[in-house]
């Protein structure tokens, strides 16, 4: 019969979602700031200057949904240390309650 073993490094965990939150929030807002940057230009003009705009404009919602995602697999990993911590606690406790 297998043993199986589930191995978290909680602090781990928690320091990782940290970052993706801190990294999430940074990729929005150099995002927003390419897109701004690039919509206020004045030194490139025309049809294609315009295609180009549009088309970063375009990419909106995709960088917030990014950003959102990242967010949630931060979350995740957060719920996923509170869960493992509550479980190893549990079974500290119930070991300290075993009697021979």
């Amino acid at each position: 019969m297998a043993v199986y073993r589930i191995r978290a490094n909680l602090r781990k965990m928690e320091s990782t979602a940290k970052k993706i939150r801190t990294e999430a929030g940074t990729y929005r807002r150099k995002g927003k700031e390419l897109i701004q940057a690039v919509s206020s230009s004045q030194g490139w003009e025309g049809a294609d200057a315009e295609a180009f705009r549009r088309q970063l404009a375009g990419f909106s919602d995709d960088l917030e949904n990014m950003a959102k995602m990242m967010e949630s697999y931060a979350a995740f990993l957060t719920e996923a240390a509170n869960v493992y911590r509550t479980l190893q606690d549990t079974a500290v406790q119930q070991a300290k309650n075993l009697w021979w």
